[in-house]
């Protein structure tokens, strides 16, 4: 008996033919069920009105001119200065970044700032290089509070030497962002 042979008598036996469409019954509805069935439930609920406001930053600064006179400073000397910050509103993380100048100068990379909290002068927060001009994070400021600074201008000793006669117009943009 070959294998067409085989397949023909097992198909002819009405018992395996029942058997086969039972289960092919069977296997139709367990996918059905699965498919037509598969539910998914969701419940949400609804948190009420919410109030969203944008809370206001205000500064204020003790001098509008330069903070330090720096001018014909000679390569090792030092100025210094000090300003009195106050944070008219909201409460956030005050910082301060030199702003004016081309970060390739010379003369901006020739100058060293050190900032320090006024009479503090150990408690250093930043003693870098005028340039490239980098965001100082000064840190916390409560509302209403008054922070003092001591700003401290070096034109270093390994500055260039051919210096002599330039100039740099210099500012500091003061930023208090919230928390």
């Amino acid at each position: 008996m070959g294998s067409r042979e085989t397949w023909l008598a097992l198909f002819s036996d009405t018992r395996v033919m029942v058997t086969l469409l039972a289960g092919a019954v069977v296997a139709f509805a367990a996918v059905a069920v699965v498919l037509i069935s598969n539910a998914a439930f969701t419940v949400s609920s609804n948190s009420g009105a919410n109030s969203f406001s944008a809370g206001t930053i205000g500064l204020t600064l003790s001098k509008s001119g330069p903070i330090v006179d720096a001018a014909n400073l000679r390569r090792g000397q030092s100025r210094s200065g000090d300003i009195e910050v106050t944070n008219t509103r909201e409460p956030g993380v005050l910082s301060v970044t030199p702003t004016g100048f081309p970060d390739t100068s010379p003369l901006a990379q020739g100058m060293q700032l050190k900032i320090t909290p006024q009479g503090q002068p150990a408690n250093v927060f930043s003693n870098a290089p005028l340039a490239p001009a980098k965001r100082i994070v000064l840190g916390p400021q409560g509302s209403g509070a008054v922070s003092a600074w001591t700003f401290e201008l070096t034109l270093r000793p390994d500055a260039a030497p051919d210096l002599g006669g330039t100039s740099l117009d210099a500012s500091f943009e003061w930023e208090v962002r919230s928390k």
